[in-house]
């Protein structure tokens, strides 16, 4: 016994520490079967065992329990077991209790207690009284469960189990054992999310819905949602806003009878669309502007000259300089010093930086080889230069030519240097104005984008609520077919229970006669209504053969079979992503004997192939042609409407 007791208590550990976690552990709702093996105990008015016999000898137990809820469990078991202390014959004993059983926990180890009303016979008397029992049971699966259990009888009058009258006022029989029950009914699939459904744009700042779609979810499952920030909601769905852009993740969590579930959910937020814009306004306002370029068009080779910007009011600080002089010097800083070392004409370009852009402008320097020409070539933007130079009386006509002829010479490149100046004033304007355009088109793209993204999420939305009412006016229609075949059916039973009090048996063969004409009759016109429809679109195919292919808006030239001008209801059996791909499946279904084709849809930009079977002009040819269908195809299939 102690053996057989051992091995019992190694396969409860074996079995815990081999259960899925996540398995419903006891159904609700099903019958259970039990068996226990255990040892023997007596307590009465009779002494201890007779010498050379043991105290305890072993017990078996059967039980049959029927579970409406983890806090409620019906049923009745039996024991039988040998008591040594009484002695004799009459050591062994039988009884039988009705009670209730309730488990403390839920999950997969769970402690229980039983109360119950017992009756004992085999010995002296038959006795009544109290069963109690206590246990604790491991699930090793959704069917199989170990147990180890404490249970005692009291039986009254005192001597119905030993036939003595003492001091006690009943006798005790009690049971330790262990065992294992297996559940009967049907095994639930454990509990999974089957997807997260959110937009598929995210902005910041605005509300934005998640829902969690669970299958094999009992009634009371309970959601939580642990939401960055601290956010934790427990219902489904949920709204949330996330206040800034970026990369989050998040978990999900469904509890419920069918065990445990979790989803770990990756989502990227955009930045709202007015954030960007107001962003792109506020950056262009901020960039530093040059107003104005200082230093000298005109100078002279190996001198240095001062050149500064000056920043227009409004540009954010501070700001970087960079001078790129021409002759492939660079300078950083404002109220740079610079020496060319050879005459000629430069392009200096002042580029302004902040952290909100940049700005450029390009001045022309004229660079004179000629010292004398300093004096009168060296001068500022919009500075008057006097070309009437006083000579004096003295100066010879020679001289007085060769300064005319220096002075003529200082104009002509003056006058090239502020023509450049016009020109590279001329490229900056309409450098800014095509930034301006580019800015202004950006502008307008983003504006566009932000209304096509909420068109799409409108018509996602629009198309959800079609979705959900057509389900609705499904669910209505089927209830109303159920509601008139319950009347049919209750007025059918009025007129058999009144007619069969003389004519019962003739009147129900007759009955049954006129439901399988009927039947008959109704076979008949579906299969004649099927093969009009068939002989109709065969003749319109063999029409058609020499003329252009009829097309949908949404579907793709059809292939023989199924004749899309009529109209009708036609079966989805299967979809494919290319046309050639659905084709090449329909030859799986031209042994059915119904019309079969390829019907292309396209919504949102993407486009699926279905294989259709079948084509009846109503839906309820339709639907009779639908289950013979099902009867081949695995799958779900879905109904077509041709004539939207």
């Amino acid at each position: 016994m102690k053996g057989t007791l051992t091995a019992v208590l190694a396969l409860l550990i074996l079995g815990a520490s081999a259960t899925d976690s996540n398995a419903q552990f006891r159904q609700n709702s099903a019958f259970q079967l039990g068996v226990k093996l255990g040892a023997s105990s007596y307590s009465g008015d009779v002494g201890p065992a007779p010498p050379g016999t043991a105290a305890f000898d072993a017990t078996y137990e059967i039980e049959g329990f029927y579970r409406f809820n983890r806090w409620l469990n019906v049923g009745i078991r039996h024991s039988t077991g040998s008591y040594p202390a009484l002695g004799g014959t009459s050591d062994r004993r039988h009884s039988t209790s009705i009670g209730l059983r309730s488990y403390v926990l839920k999950g997969r180890f769970s402690p229980y207690l039983q109360l119950g009303v017992s009756r004992s016979y085999g010995g002296e008397m038959v006795g009544m009284g109290l069963s109690t029992a206590a246990g604790a049971e491991i699930a090793i699966s959704s069917r199989l469960a170990l147990f180890q259990e404490v249970s005692f009888d009291s039986v009254f009058p005192d001597e119905a189990v030993d036939g003595s009258i003492g001091g006690t006022s009943f006798d005790l029989l009690g049971r330790i054992g262990v065992g294992m029950r297996f559940t009967f009914g049907k095994n639930p699939k454990k509990l999974r999310i089957d997807r997260i459904e959110f937009p598929a744009t995210i902005e910041a700042g605005k509300s934005v819905r998640f829902s969690a779609v669970v299958s094999n979810a009992a009634d009371g499952a309970q959601f939580e949602w642990d939401l960055p920030g601290g956010a934790v909601y427990a219902q489904n769905p949920v709204d949330h806003v996330f206040e800034a852009p970026g990369k989050y993740e998040f978990d999900v969590v469904v509890k419920g009878e069918n065990g445990r579930a979790m989803k770990r959910v990756k989502i990227e937020v955009a930045p709202s669309s007015e954030a960007v814009a107001a962003a792109a306004a506020d950056s262009a306002a901020r960039v530093a502007r040059i107003e104005a370029v200082y230093g000298p068009r005109v100078t002279i080779a190996g001198t240095q000259s001062v050149y500064r910007v000056k920043i227009a009011d409004g540009g954010a600080r501070p700001v970087e300089y960079t001078w790129l002089m021409g002759d492939g010097g660079i300078a950083e800083g404002n109220n740079v010093s610079y020496q060319f070392d050879e005459p000629g004409t430069y392009a200096i370009t002042a580029v302004v930086r902040n952290e909100a852009g940049s700005d450029t402008t390009t001045i022309a320097v004229l660079v004179d080889p000629s010292p004398e020409a300093s004096s009168d070539a060296i001068a500022d933007v919009g500075e008057h230069i006097d070309t009437q130079r006083n000579t004096g009386v003295d100066e010879s006509s020679a001289e007085e030519q060769r300064l005319a002829a220096e002075r003529a010479e200082a104009e002509r490149r003056l006058a090239e240097v502020r023509a450049e100046e016009e020109r590279l004033v001329q490229i900056r304007a309409e450098q800014e104005k095509a930034a301006a355009e580019k800015a202004a088109a950006d502008l307008a793209a983003a504006e566009k984008a932000a209304a096509d993204r909420a068109a799409a999420e409108k018509a996602a939305a629009d198309r959800a609520a079609a979705e959900k009412a057509a389900a609705d006016r499904a669910a209505a229609e089927k209830a109303a077919a159920d509601r008139a075949a319950a009347e049919k059916a209750a007025a059918d039973l009025a007129a058999a229970e009144q007619a069969a009090a003389d004519k019962a048996a003739a009147e129900k063969a007759a009955a049954d006669l006129a439901a399988a004409e009927k039947a008959a009759a109704d076979q008949a016109a579906a299969e004649k209504e099927q093969a009009d429809a068939a002989q109709t679109i065969a003749e319109k195919i063999a029409a058609a053969a020499n003329t252009e292919e009829p097309t949908l808006t949404t579907q793709a030239p059809p292939v023989p079979g199924i004749d899309w001008s009529v109209g009708g209801y036609t079966w989805v059996v299967e979809s494919a992503s290319s046309r050639n791909a659905a084709q090449s499946r329909t030859s799986e279904y031209s042994s059915l004997g119904f019309p079969v084709g390829v019907y292309r849809d396209t919504y949102n930009g993407k486009t699926e192939y279905h294989v259709v079977v079948g084509q009846s002009a109503s839906q309820r040819v339709a639907e009779r042609i639908g289950v013979r269908i099902q009867r081949h195809v695995p799958r779900r299939i879905w109904l077509l409407d041709l004539n939207k």
